[in-house]
């Protein structure tokens, strides 16, 4: 019985360890929180929200790289959208903390009323493991207002170091709602391997005087 005991001991000291490594909370990124005002505010580059962070590649430190789009104004899509402000420019999303994270879908529409022209989005995460994956989503033209639609990604899209879009051409597109997954599962930390070694030895002294 006292040998049991210690081994659930032993169990529940790794878990503790191990377990904070493991996992990491859903959530949806949205930009309701930045204030507005008209029908568009800017904002710089890089901009962080929520434990993540989104630069413009092409003016990455620029007090006017984005856009917020306001509640009511000539841009409102049903949302507070976030959009490039600039041709050709390319956005980069990573973690704050620079831990992986893993996507599930993300909110899109056209920036501008009667917008005829539709738009392929490519979407390119970079992966932790090395590598890439690529999808591309179209969003239609409009007639009238904008309107935001789901877009939900391909299971590809697990365990990201970033992830990076742009819309070649006309890039004239707003985003909301990126829902990250959970859990996002890594490798434990060298600090954390080590701590659970330093404390099952520590226990090492309490089974040999058990055995005695």
């Amino acid at each position: 019985m006292r040998t049991f005991g210690l081994r659930l001991r032993l169990t529940a000291a790794a878990a503790i360890v191990l377990v904070p490594a493991l996992t990491a909370q859903a959530q949806t990124i949205n930009f309701s929180g930045q204030a507005c005002t008209g029908f568009q505010t800017y904002i710089s580059s890089p901009f962080e929200v929520q434990g993540f962070r989104f630069t413009n590649n092409q003016y990455p430190a620029l007090s006017t790289a984005f856009g917020v789009t306001c509640s009511g104004g000539e841009f409102d899509a049903g949302a507070t959208g976030l959009f490039d402000e600039y041709d050709g420019s390319t956005v980069t999303m990573t973690s704050i903390a620079g831990t992986p994270f893993s996507i599930n879908s993300i909110s899109l529409a056209p920036l501008y009323r009667n917008a005829g022209e539709a738009q392929n989005i490519v979407f390119t995460g970079m992966l932790n493991a090395g590598g890439t994956v690529t999808q591309t989503f179209t969003v239609p033209g409009s007639s009238g207002a904008d309107t935001f639609a789901d877009y939900t990604f391909s299971s590809a899209f697990t365990d990201l170091n970033s992830l990076e879009f742009s819309a070649p051409g006309v890039p004239y597109y707003q985003f909301t709602n990126v829902a990250i997954a959970a859990p996002v599962t890594t490798t434990p930390e060298p600090s954390s391997i080590a701590l659970l070694g330093t404390g099952l030895l520590g226990l090492v002294p309490m089974v040999r005087r058990r055995r005695v």
